[in-house]
């Protein structure tokens, strides 16, 4: 018996989650900036920004069909960070990358490249850029490999200074 309310109660959380990550934002609560266009395998994909009219939250989405993907994680807020900016998306021949930055006076930004493997899309690759501008020769940037993590699994947070 116990096992079979485990299971039952699995396959409804299961379930749950699935239609969360199926289900697009609403329209009547999110403004979609920066999108681009992929066709890849014979599918359609769009790919946006997604904020949140109320508290701007913001977040990418891969749409395919009416069929969404998001990653809550794969953007910062600007209650997390000062001079926030998603600059855009692009396609690439393999996929997509997004640039986003934020600071004042010490400057960072970045790059998030992903490409179209087997069905999904995956981080590859990110690019760091920093700077300090009271000092214009500062400029650092740093390339860090990824191992094709899957976009709806990784965080940007991990990829920020400590």
């Amino acid at each position: 018996m116990k096992k079979i309310f485990f299971i039952l109660v699995f396959s409804i959380t299961l379930a749950q989650c699935q239609e969360k990550t199926n289900s697009c934002p609403d329209e009547n609560k999110f403004f979609i900036r920066n999108n681009t266009e992929l066709k890849f395998d014979k599918k359609d994909f769009n790919i946006y920004e997604s904020i949140n009219k109320e508290n701007e939250e913001r977040f990418i989405v891969i749409n395919s069909n009416g069929k969404c993907i998001i990653n809550t994680k794969s953007l910062l807020s600007t209650d997390e960070v000062e001079g926030y900016a998603t600059n855009f998306i692009r396609k690439t021949k393999n996929g997509f990358y997004y640039s986003f930055e934020y600071g004042n006076r010490y400057h960072y930004e970045y790059e998030l490249y992903f490409k179209y493997l087997k069905g999904k899309f995956y981080l590859f690759k990110v690019i760091q850029k920093f700077s300090d501008l009271a000092n214009p020769n500062s400029v650092k940037a740093k390339t860090i490999n990824v191992s094709n993590k899957q976009f709806s699994l990784f965080d940007i947070h991990n990829y920020l200074p400590k």
